[in-house]
């Protein structure tokens, strides 16, 4: 139902981790000496979408309409969630 819509609140976390690597090689000969240093920075971006889902009055009785609640394009019963 359209009017279910509009109570549902979606709170979104960016969570940014940034992990940098270094490599040194050194490789020795007879003449001459070679060091090589390497850096490897990864990043990595963790989304978490937290949903709450409260009972409006258009939704009244939840549990004659199961299907009240559409979150994220999933159907969700009021009835399993409270």
């Amino acid at each position: 139902m359209v009017q279910c819509l509009e109570n549902l609140v979606i709170n979104t976390t960016t969570i940014t981790t940034t992990i940098t690597t270094t490599t040194t090689i050194t490789t020795t000969t007879t003449t001459t000496t070679t060091t090589t240093t390497t850096t490897t920075t990864t990043t990595i971006i963790t989304t978490t979408i937290v949903t709450r889902l409260r009972h409006p009055a258009a939704c009244t009785p939840p549990c004659q309409r199961p299907l009240c609640y559409v979150a994220l394009g999933q159907s969700i019963s009021p009835c399993q969630r409270h």
